[in-house]
């Protein structure tokens, strides 16, 4: 969201985007503070997860064109 906002990206500040990120710090603190272990990690593994493979895509396609014809799998990442 910083990055967005320091290159003047607005529209890629949505709702959800910010939903997303509010929520999420907020269940992480509410789980460590509270429920740390067991079945709370489950969902902050999987967030994690889908972050590393968003970022992948988002570093592998700024390599160019040459790369992004193997960036088939992009619309995976948003079902």
């Amino acid at each position: 969201t910083v990055f967005f906002i320091l290159r003047k990206k607005f529209n890629q500040v949505t709702f959800l985007h910010v939903y997303h990120h509010c929520t999420m710090f907020t269940l992480w603190w509410i789980g460590i503070k509270w429920v740390a272990g067991g079945q709370s990690f489950f969902g902050a593994h999987m967030n994690a997860m889908i972050h590393v493979l968003m970022y992948l895509y988002y570093g592998l396609a700024s390599c160019g064109p040459k790369i992004q014809k193997y960036l088939w799998w992009k619309k995976y990442l948003t079902i």
